[in-house]
């Protein structure tokens, strides 16, 4: 966990930041929709699923994080009408995902930008996922938290 400090800087405030810097634009907007990308690495629910085969504790813990940030801007702001969620984008084959990742990296951004685009105050406050068809992982249910 020697990384926990940048990481949180990185995934946690770094997110808060921005979103913050850009709330005011949003509140004018007639889709307010503040996403942020996170991973089913960050679900508590799921942690010893992950424990074996994703040794990364100070990602895991930041990604649990900002999960928690965009559910309390979803408590926060869905009064308002906006729709916040944080959202999987898939284990992609990116440096970080490597070669064996189960998606190429424009499939999880098509993804993304469809969740995105499709998304209604109904999903204010959830853990999105993809769907791709035919894949048992990415079946387009939320994930826990």
């Amino acid at each position: 966990m020697h990384a926990l400090t940048e990481s949180f800087e990185v995934n946690v405030a770094a997110v808060q930041k921005v979103s913050s810097a850009f709330l005011p634009l949003l509140s004018l907007g007639a889709q307010k929709k503040l996403v942020t990308i996170s991973t089913d690495l960050g679900s508590i629910t799921n942690a010893e699923i992950y424990a074996a085969n994703a040794p990364f504790p100070s990602y895991k813990i930041t990604k649990a994080a900002v999960n928690m940030l965009m559910k309390q801007f979803a408590l926060e702001l869905g009064p308002k009408g906006f729709t916040v969620f944080p959202i999987n984008p898939g284990w992609l084959k990116t440096d970080m995902g490597g070669p064996y990742a189960y998606l190429e990296p424009i499939v999880g951004a098509k993804q993304v930008v469809e969740i995105i685009q499709k998304s209604t105050t109904a999903d204010n406050g959830s853990f999105r996922s993809l769907y791709v068809e035919g894949h048992e992982f990415y079946d387009g249910k939320d994930l826990p938290w």
